[in-house]
């Protein structure tokens, strides 16, 4: 090593370079469905009344940033929020299958119903083939 040398200088190598296309329909689609389920839910609790047990506000903005949280991360493609989508999509199964009488749900709650199916659509579309490629592991430009 020369006196002139820097043994804590940065080398000048570039870093890799990763590719990571767009997010497909189906992945933007999928979000849009889970904020549409969030705001019915809103809509239930503003229509039962302002005194409503289930109008919080605190909750509420709460629940917005985890939807928010949820819907960036789905965006970019971080498999972790994928999981946590299929996995919520097991409640909105069992209330459907608890709550509605044979093949009628929720006669009386139709705002109910569009953000169970909504919810149910989300979790269905996170496995379709093109959000399974948008999760995969990001690879290195170049590498095989």
């Amino acid at each position: 090593m020369s006196g002139t040398e820097n043994p804590y200088q940065a080398s000048g190598v570039p870093l890799p370079v990763y590719v990571r296309p767009p997010a497909p329909l189906v992945v933007k689609m999928a979000v849009a469905l889970y904020v549409f389920a969030f705001l019915t839910q809103i809509a239930r609790a503003l229509l039962n009344g302002l005194d409503a047990p289930e109008l919080s506000v605190p909750a509420w903005l709460l629940v917005a940033g985890f939807v928010g949280g949820i819907s960036w991360a789905l965006l970019r493609g971080m498999q972790w929020a994928r999981m946590w989508i299929a996995f919520l999509t097991f409640l909105p199964v069992v209330t459907l299958a608890t709550q509605a009488p044979w093949m009628r749900p929720f006669p009386d709650d139709w705002l109910l119903t569009a953000g169970v199916i909504a919810r149910i659509a989300v979790g269905v579309m996170m496995f379709l083939p093109s959000a399974r490629a948008w999760f995969a592991p990001v690879r290195r430009a170049g590498a095989a």
